[in-house]
């Protein structure tokens, strides 16, 4: 790994924020003072032991849109580099291909995130795949679903990008599945102890016992075809 200006801005932002010392962080991070002050300087190198160590610390502080999951499911940070020629930047390859199962709406509303994970339950039942390019990190457990119908302004076919491990917020579309199979899909809206997508509601604290399935649409795409 190779720092670069948003590596060092990270560790100043984070050194800013908790009121220590480079010797204070060295010391937390088990390395020399010295070793700090190279991890400061954009185009000094770092190694991979060392960067393992502290990207989870510096994480928040890092572009967000620079971060990425590889295929294997790792996160990464796409570091920033200088060409020596034209002296101009270049970006790594942030998204990285995934292929990711198609659930139709019997695996919605089969599927058991306590009890297995997307990846079991597709290699179980033979699912089709599709290539997913991931936007956000910390996002796994990604499946698609195609709508039969148009829903919550989306049209009939539009594929769904959901993911089983992360949590819906408020106004993002999420899709809901109740204990008698009922499926929901709409925006999520959570108040005071309650939440709701399209029509279905209840108390935050019996989620867990009233929804089979409660999970964020990522993103959706509607493919068009011109004669």
């Amino acid at each position: 790994m190779r720092i670069d200006i948003n590596i060092a801005n990270a560790i100043e932002r984070l050194l800013q924020e908790r009121h220590i010392t480079a010797r204070q962080f060295a010391d937390e991070m088990m390395v020399s003072e010295a070793t700090i002050v190279k991890w400061r300087r954009p185009g000094n190198g770092m190694t991979g032991r060392r960067w393992q160590a502290l990207y989870p610390v510096i994480k928040k502080y890092l572009p967000q849109e620079r971060i990425f999951v590889a295929q294997n499911g790792e996160e990464h940070y796409s570091s920033l580099n200088e060409t020596a020629s034209a002296g101009s930047q270049y970006f790594e390859p942030k998204y990285i291909p995934q292929m990711v199962p198609i659930f139709g709406l019997e695996d919605l509303t089969a599927y058991l995130p306590m009890v297995e994970s997307v990846e079991q339950y597709a290699h179980d039942h033979n699912l089709q795949r599709t290539e997913y390019r991931p936007r956000m990190a910390g996002c796994g457990g990604v499946f698609c679903y195609d709508l039969p119908t148009p829903c919550a302004g989306m049209p009939m076919g539009a594929r769904l990008y959901i993911s089983s491990e992360a949590k819906p917020k408020n106004g993002c579309m999420a899709v809901a599945v109740d204990t008698s199979g009922k499926i929901a899909i709409g925006p999520y809206a959570s108040g005071d102890g309650i939440f709701n997508v399209a029509g279905i509601t209840g108390r935050m604290a019996q989620a867990n016992i009233m929804l089979t399935l409660l999970c964020p649409v990522l993103m959706y795409e509607v493919i068009t075809y011109t004669p």
